[in-house]
């Protein structure tokens, strides 16, 4: 059976199912069979589309401000945006059972927007963004393959709940541009047995592959495909996670993780701490879970490793400590940068126990800005283990690697000479083993800025951080995989409703799991320990996790 053909067929079989559902819906609180689209936002409908620089339209579109950007665009709806609010909408709804008729109304409302606004290009319905795209040069009137899907399944849904066939078909087209390539006008790059899905499609042919947009687009097929039940949508989904499997190892920086494959940037395609970098780590959680494949709780245990950096920075002087001192150089990005405009000055890393260093990594802020002669140096006991001396340097960032990699407890970069002013965004050191850190399942994945400070920290540290005082909220069934080799004994301190569980488990390779026997008393549950890797399940009945120690 050709493509054609299939489509044909599921799209017969879609119809029937949605008419079905029309048919035997005579009780006004009967609800579609589809259910909430996977990564809604947690928050309600009308918390999403009110927070930060959101707002609801008189129309009731969600709108968002952008103030002078891209050309003064001020409040706009964007296309995926409202995707999120008109899902969030639906699961509210559902969540009365489907008796608010006003958030059906509003729901239907957005769907109805959505084919208002639909282009329609050689067959392709398709939403534009009406900017330049600064980031990857694309004209005004691109499209993007992070939303086609999303919409469409806001469209399913408003099919499943109205009957309107128009629902059905803008659906069916916007699903064409996954069926093209980029250079076709399409949203996907096939590439050796993998396909790539494009936040960004240059219709040129150039393949960014960003990875984030990637995987956001792949839950949106994930969430048609469960809709149509299209085998052509499953063969996507198959190629989608293969991709990340063969290039993830690409997106390791060895201090951070890397926002694209590609980018017509001179700048190092970064993604910064508690920014995409964390967003990655959430999205390897989801891959994780989704799929029961460990290669991404590996890769999620790997980029949260960049994100709890303790390392101590200092510096012998900077131009204004407090907005632009040395902390501000950990890869935090978004124009944070530690600058100083007196030579020589001294930048200073240290970690909090003796590391094995590849060497270190530093990103200018531009490139008149950069540091022009430098010097790296690797101290063990106040003693230089390696330098390296940088002259008439010429390049915005780079990567300056020791001879071999070396065990030092102190790295010091010495500025002899800039332009003025030196503004490095960030100076990471680049460490040779492959950290893994503790992580905990994507729903209790919760990053939470720090106060009068560009960092996050995460709700889960609070159970890790030998104080009683603080605790990670649980918000839903899950758990927390710690490594703990050398470790003998765990024991837990939680707070929860009678009922509450704990299972604990061990691996080695994070692909078996072995049960755990565990010892629960009135204050804590324990259990011994001998392996590399421990998993800890816990249910919402248990409310917080006070603490988690080793003995």
């Amino acid at each position: 059976m050709n493509g054609l053909a299939t489509r044909i067929v599921f799209s017969i079989l879609i119809i029937t199912t949605f008419n079905s559902f029309a048919e035997s819906s005579g009780s006004k609180t009967y609800c579609p069979s589809i259910g909430a689209a996977p990564r809604t936002p947690h928050a309600s409908a009308d918390q999403y589309a009110t927070s930060g620089k959101f707002s609801i339209s008189k129309d009731g579109i969600a709108l968002f401000d952008y103030g002078e950007s891209y050309g003064g665009l001020g409040k706009w709806a964007n296309p995926y945006f409202n995707s999120n609010y008109a899902n969030a909408l639906y699961r509210d709804w559902i969540n009365t059972g489907c008796t608010d008729n006003g958030l059906k109304k509003r729901f239907l409302t957005v769907a109805d927007w959505y084919v208002d606004s639909a282009e329609i290009r050689q067959g392709m319905a398709v939403w534009t963004y009406p900017f330049h795209n600064d980031h990857f040069d694309l004209d005004p009137g691109w499209i993007s393959g992070i939303g086609q899907a999303r919409i469409a399944g806001v469209l399913y849904r408003a099919y499943a709940v109205s009957k309107k066939a128009e629902y059905k078909l803008i659906a069916d087209e916007a699903m064409e541009t996954y069926q093209r390539e980029i250079k076709d006008g399409g949203v996907v790059t096939y590439e050796d047995g993998v396909t790539w899905i494009e936040e960004a499609p240059d219709h040129n042919g150039r393949s960014y592959k960003i990875l984030n947009g990637h995987i956001t687009g792949l839950t949106g097929i994930i969430d048609i495909y469960e809709i149509t039940r299209n085998p052509e949508w499953k063969a996507l989904i198959d190629k989608a996670v293969a991709a990340v499997k063969r290039d993830i190892s690409k997106f390791d920086d060895g201090f951070i993780s890397l926002y694209s494959m590609d980018m017509p940037t001179d700048k190092r395609r970064m993604a910064e701490r508690g920014g995409y970098n964390s967003l990655h780590v959430e999205q390897m959680l989801w891959l994780y879970e989704h799929f029961n494949d460990p290669i991404f709780l590996k890769w999620a245990m790997h980029f949260q490793s960049y994100e709890k950096n303790t390392d101590r920075y200092s510096a012998s002087y900077s131009v204004n400590a407090k907005t632009n001192g040395p902390e501000r150089a950990k890869a935090l990005m978004g124009g944070s940068a530690w600058t100083a405009n007196e030579f020589p000055a001294t930048f200073t890393i240290e970690p909090e126990r003796p590391e094995i260093y590849k060497g270190i990594a530093f990103d200018s802020l531009d490139l008149e800005r950069r540091p022009y002669d430098f010097t790296v140096k690797a101290k063990l006991k106040g003693k230089n283990v390696s330098v390296v001396k940088i002259k008439n340097n010429e390049k915005l960032w780079d990567d300056i690697l020791f001879k071999s990699p070396v065990k030092a407890d102190k790295i010091e970069i010495e500025i002899e000479k800039g332009y003025r002013i030196v503004a490095l965004a960030s100076i990471m050191p680049i460490k040779k083993e492959f950290g893994l850190s503790t992580v905990v399942n994507q729903c209790n994945y919760r990053p939470v800025p720090i106060s009068g400070s560009r960092e996050v920290t995460y709700t889960f540290y609070d159970a890790l951080d030998n104080n009683d005082s603080t605790s990670m909220p649980v918000h839903c069934d899950g758990w927390m995989i710690i490594p703990s080799s050398g470790m003998k004994e765990i024991a837990i301190k939680a707070a929860g409703y009678t009922g509450s569980k704990f299972k604990i488990s061990q691996s080695d390779d994070l692909k078996s799991w072995r049960d755990t026997t565990v010892k629960s008393s009135p204050t804590e549950h324990t259990a011994k320990l001998n392996s590399k890797f421990t998993k800890i399940e816990f249910d919402r009945l248990t409310k917080e996790i006070k603490e988690i120690t080793f003995r």
